[in-house]
């Protein structure tokens, strides 16, 4: 029996806990963005944020925003954990880029790091196309594992970080990517989508019995396209 929570990364609602970016980024956006991310949705404009400096040529790996969930309840993950995310972007003045994320867990004040849950590039490159095509933690949408097990406390907090990994030639160098979750549809579990008609989300899949997510959430299923999947709840499968 499977535990499965959806998060949203919405463009508005100021996280709990100011969270700094993981100490893995070589640099990040002077407004480096922080959110609280949520479960249901808020209906928050679809906005494209960046993940850019004037940094000079090189390869540099950019922060660009931080969203952090509400309290969780106690879980102990492990390498069977799954996670699975779509988000969306193009590069922007560089010659080469991928949208980076860094998902681990904070204590309860977000003050110091519990664990790394998954960190890395999202494997397939970003083309300059606008407005962008849509990018997954595996390359064409399959979930990765969690990296390291470790046990998460009650009120301890999933930090969700999403920059760029890019490289340019020239003073500036930029990813743009898009976050908001006022559209009817979440991004499809693909990587070819190049519409912004769709919202961006995170998900995890715990594989024990214990379900986490936000303290006193209530558990709902919902079946969507034949694949039970939480849509704005907790919910465990079979």
């Amino acid at each position: 029996m499977a535990d499965v929570v959806r998060y949203y990364l919405p463009s508005s609602g100021a996280a709990l806990h100011a969270s700094a970016p993981d100490a893995s980024w070589s640099n990040w956006w002077n407004n480096t963005w922080r959110y609280a991310a949520v479960t249901s949705k808020i209906s928050s404009a679809l906005t494209q944020k960046q993940a850019g400096l004037m940094v000079g040529a090189g390869t540099e790996l950019i922060c660009g925003a931080i969203w952090v969930t509400p309290a969780q309840t106690a879980h102990a993950w492990t390498t069977d954990d799954t996670i699975k995310a779509q988000l969306f972007g193009r590069f922007n003045n560089c010659t080469s880029g991928y949208l980076h994320a860094v998902i681990r867990v904070m204590n309860a004040d977000c003050s110091s790091e519990v664990g790394v849950l998954w960190e890395g590039d999202l494997p397939t490159a970003l083309t300059g196309t606008y407005p962008g095509t849509n990018r997954s933690l595996a390359a064409g949408g399959a979930h990765v594992h969690v990296q390291n097990a470790f046990s998460m406390a009650a009120g301890n907090h999933i930090v969700i970080e999403v920059g760029a990994n890019v490289t340019g030639t020239g003073i500036y160098q930029a990813c743009d990517f898009y976050c908001g979750d006022d559209q009817d549809s979440d991004y499809p579990e693909n990587e070819t989508t190049t519409t912004q008609t769709d919202d961006v989300w995170v998900e995890f899949t715990m594989e024990t019995a214990t379900t986490i997510g936000p303290s006193g959430a209530i558990a709902s299923a919902e079946d969507v396209d034949g694949a039970a999947m939480m849509r704005g709840t907790i919910q465990s499968e079979v």
